[in-house]
């Protein structure tokens, strides 16, 4: 499927909500894996928990690429300065993710000390495999320009 991720928002039309279940029965810690039923923390399909309230890139396997990614998606050779290229990273980060056919993902909410924080969890059985379209798809658009 091609697909323009540039955009930061993501449409109603856009996202393929078949593949996202609702996390309101779980505890308020984290998401549970479809896969493996683990928690964030130690899930070997965990993609990524984004912080929604804050955005940010919380756990997973591309919390170790966050630099790389905005640098790619950014054109440049250092990590990110302004806090809106995080946001920027991550809208288009879930946009890829929830539109490509292998990834299953949920929103939940942590009822913390300062208040209440909402995050998105994106797994999926072969996340190498997501992760490596993912850059595939990011260096052929930073080509185009």
């Amino acid at each position: 499927m091609n697909k323009d991720f540039e955009s930061s928002e993501i449409s109603a039309d856009d996202r393929d909500d078949s593949k996202h279940f609702d996390e309101s029965e779980q505890n308020d810690e984290s998401a549970e894996c479809p896969f493996c039923g683990a928690t964030n923390e130690s899930c070997k399909h965990l993609i990524a928990c984004f912080g929604v309230s804050e955005a940010g890139i919380v756990s997973g396997i591309l919390v170790d690429h966050q630099d790389e990614l905005i640098d790619l998606m950014n054109g440049r050779s250092e990590g990110y300065e302004a806090a809106s290229d995080i946001e920027d990273v991550i809208a288009t980060l879930r946009a890829f993710l929830e539109q490509h056919a292998e990834v299953d993902w949920a929103d939940f909410s942590v009822d913390e000390e300062n208040g209440i924080w909402d995050y998105a969890s994106y797994w999926a059985r072969y996340p190498g495999m997501v992760i490596d379209e993912l850059y595939r798809h990011l260096e052929a658009q930073a080509s185009e320009y």
